[in-house]
């Protein structure tokens, strides 16, 4: 992750410098995709926040030979990617963690939470995504309760299908310090049931 940080600041860097000279970064393992799918570069030519060219190293100098010539120290660089809200991380979160997406019934969903605590005894927190209310039958919100029935002995957060909301069995409730006096956070809200105590959401 570093390294990335490091290769998206030398790249900025180089942006801030004088735009219509050209630079050519090199030294670098350079990804990017096109029609034809994935390809691989050690080096690339810019100017005016434009890219002018990917390639070899020796490609790309025979192009631009009085370039100024930047070395990238074998820093990942990734040209062109652009998030257009596709939730990267999130996708990268629902492989990693228990993923509840499209499950049609609370039942099915907490015999998955369970067979993944079970797949995974070491994991100190359980965390997954996708759970949504609307498509089960009660068409209600889970509590911390229904939760607790899948797994008890640790904590457990599982974000909602659109991550705006959570759903926190009692042991995450208890480490995170929501009780009935907690305030809901800005912008949001603790569901309290009748008695005033935290449900899980």
């Amino acid at each position: 992750m570093r390294k990335i940080f490091v290769a998206f600041l030398l790249m900025f860097v180089i942006s801030c410098s004088n735009s219509s000279e050209i630079k050519v970064l090199h030294n670098i393992n350079g990804y990017s995709m096109t029609n034809d799918g994935l390809i691989k570069f050690n080096a690339i030519a810019m100017q005016d926040g434009k890219i002018l060219s990917v390639g070899s190293h020796s490609e790309i100098i025979s192009s631009y030979g009085n370039a100024t010539s930047i070395d990238g120290g074998g820093r990942t660089v990734l040209p062109g990617l652009i998030d257009a809200h596709a939730h990267v991380m999130g996708l990268g979160s629902s492989i990693l963690n228990v993923n509840v997406m499209g499950i049609q019934t609370l039942d099915e969903t907490l015999q998955m939470v369970s067979d993944y605590a079970v797949q995974y005894p070491d994991l100190a927190w359980i965390q997954g995504r996708g759970w949504n209310q609307v498509l089960w039958p009660e068409n209600t919100f889970p509590t911390s309760a229904d939760l607790d029935r899948a797994v008890s002995d640790r904590p457990v957060f599982l974000s909602r299908v659109d991550g705006h909301a959570g759903w926190a069995n009692s042991e995450a409730m208890r480490i995170a310090g929501i009780t009935r006096d907690t305030p809901d956070p800005d912008g949001g809200a603790i569901i309290k049931d009748e008695n005033g105590e935290p449900t899980g959401v």
